[in-house]
């Protein structure tokens, strides 16, 4: 052996329907309703996440998070998810929205659907103070407005970079 240890991902299905109790604030999701300085790695998500009742006016929903708060790192996940989702503000393949600190993704893979409303992407649906690199969206994305592969909405902000993702 040379000495090095390849990460073997933790394959996790996920088959869950949220209510309009299933929450931490206005944040929903398939695994965690909200991350705060958090670090997850080596994931492989697949399953059904449905919210079916929209939980304020400003409510999010993840497949891993609703939201990332503090200064997360996340770095090596897939997901085939199906996310479905009744809010009515940022639905994600992986997050829903992120702020606080300046969070590290890097290495998300999105294979699964996400159906939302507003602010939809497959990796996240509301993007801020996040460093993003080397993440790619394969699946369905559909949405009323603000909707895209990668971000549903990529907020101006100097800590923000998308670096060598695509859809």
């Amino acid at each position: 052996s040379d000495g090095v240890i390849t990460p073997v991902k933790q394959k996790i299905n996920i088959e869950s329907t949220l209510t309009a109790n299933d929450k931490m604030g206005a944040y929903q999701g398939g695994l965690f309703h909200q991350l705060n300085n958090a670090t997850v790695k080596n994931l492989s998500l697949s399953g059904t996440v449905t919210s079916l009742t929209d939980i304020s006016g400003n409510s999010y929903l993840g497949g891993l998070s609703g939201y990332l708060a503090g200064s997360c790192v996340i770095d090596n996940i897939d997901s085939t998810l199906t996310i479905n989702s009744a809010q009515n503000y940022a639905t994600g393949g992986f997050f829903g929205s992120s702020g606080g600190g300046v969070h590290t993704v890097t290495n998300l893979v999105n294979n699964g659907s996400v159906t939302g409303v507003d602010h939809v992407g497959g990796i996240i649906g509301d993007k801020f103070r996040m460093a993003m690199s080397n993440c790619y969206n394969y699946g369905t994305i559909e949405g009323a407005k603000w909707v895209a592969g990668i971000a549903g909405e990529q907020k101006d902000n100097t800590n923000d970079k998308i670096i060598n993702c695509g859809n």
